[in-house]
């Protein structure tokens, strides 16, 4: 958010404090993992063979380019959500 790192995100309704970072106007950069059993699909479909990863593992037996890839991804809206702090009772 604005340049500054919030964290990871790994599971669904998740959510992240921008406490002190909000402006006026606002830049929010996402970066996105891919599961890697969708990249080595894709390189199923690419390639006709893994090329992105070296493995001694038989993966042909497992995984084909007919294979169905996982979601992956932003899965819904993405929220950004005002929240009131409680200040504690006198």
């Amino acid at each position: 958010m604005n340049g500054i790192l919030l964290g990871d995100i790994w599971f669904p309704n998740t959510n992240l404090a921008v406490s002190g970072l909000l402006k006026t106007e606002n830049t929010l950069s996402i970066t996105l993992a891919n599961a890697c059993r969708n990249r080595l699909i894709g390189d199923f479909i690419q390639f006709g063979s893994v090329k992105s990863i070296f493995t001694t593992s038989p993966i042909e037996t497992i995984l084909n380019k007919d294979m169905p890839l996982e979601p992956s991804g932003i899965m819904g809206p993405l929220t950004v959500l005002k929240f009131e702090k409680n200040e504690p009772e006198k």
